[in-house]
């Protein structure tokens, strides 16, 4: 599929708020805006769709199981567990799980804070239900992954990098 034909509505997404920090008394001039980090599971068909950018709204994802297509400049590119890929401004893409398991994502941004509203999770301005939110500053997140000790840590270095890569920008 490329950017000319129509592309999918989201179907099989969960997202979960693993965690989320008011970016205001953090840092100057980001009033309104928050770090998020989720935990997106794609069923197997599933979709993250329609296409859609990261405009104002830089990312990072690091899959940790299955396999994600990521469509984009109308290439689809696969990309299975112990890879990431940074979503900036230019970014225009949508997401599909062509495999049989369920595909797992770590996605971190930065968002205006009306993404998140009532007791749903808006990611990329679509609202997606959200299986749990959480408001604390801090999280055990390696409760939450699915995986081996040290894949656990590899997760989270990854996603204090990330963060600190924002927050230098």
């Amino acid at each position: 599929m490329n950017n000319e034909q129509a592309t999918p509505e989201t179907k099989g997404v969960m997202v979960k708020l693993l965690a989320a920090l008011d970016l205001g008394p953090e840092l100057e001039g980001m009033a309104g805006r928050q770090l998020r980090m989720g935990l997106v599971t794609i069923e197997p068909g599933g979709v993250f769709g329609p296409m859609h950018d990261h405009k104002d709204r830089p990312g990072m994802v690091y899959i940790l199981q299955g396999t994600i297509t990521d469509h984009r400049n109308g290439v689809a590119k696969d990309y299975g567990p112990g890879v990431g890929w940074p979503e900036d401004r230019n970014t225009t893409h949508w997401l599909e799980n062509r495999g049989r398991i369920p595909a797992v994502e770590i996605s971190v941004d930065i968002a205006r804070q009306e993404y998140a509203l009532g007791g749903h999770l808006t990611w990329s301005g679509r609202t997606i239900q959200s299986t749990e939110r959480s408001r604390a500053r801090f999280v055990r997140v390696s409760d939450s992954l699915p995986m081996p000790l040290p894949a656990r840590a590899a997760v989270s270095n990854f996603v204090i990098g990330a963060a600190l890569g924002f927050l230098r920008n």
